[in-house]
């Protein structure tokens, strides 16, 4: 450790620094490096998780808009089929229904509002 570095006392359980003791010999290193090296490993991962978590929202919030969206393509393709070709709803108005139905950053999707939409579109009962 440097000399600059700051210097205080600390007051910890004695069988921790027992541990502490321990684990710079194995590592050898003195204990103030042992207990820098633990600190500053313990921020690294507090770090890390953090993000791994943001990156797990994301995943989250992706796939539950995917599993919305394979939700409305099978309502749609069930009325298709339940309509004997009888339905007046072409690609475009499907493509703005599902557009104009999801919003913001993660692609917060209202599938029954999208449902209610292809209901109003069609003009017919689809239920």
């Amino acid at each position: 450790m440097a000399r600059e570095d700051l210097h205080f006392r600390l007051r910890i359980p004695e069988d921790l620094k027992n541990k502490i003791e321990e684990a710079a010999s194995a590592n050898r290193r003195s204990m103030t490096a042992e207990i820098v090296n633990r600190l500053e490993t313990s921020f690294n991962i507090q770090s890390e998780l953090g993000q791994s978590l943001e990156d797990s929202k994301k995943h989250l919030a992706f796939s539950e808009y995917a599993f919305s969206q394979m939700k409305l393509m099978r309502y749609l393709l069930d009325q298709v089929a339940a309509s004997d070709g009888n339905l007046d709803l072409d690609l475009l108005n499907i493509i703005r229904i599902i557009s104009s139905t999801t919003s913001g950053a993660a692609g917060e999707f209202d599938l029954d509002k999208a449902i209610l939409l292809i209901k109003e579109a069609t003009q017919v009962n689809l239920d």
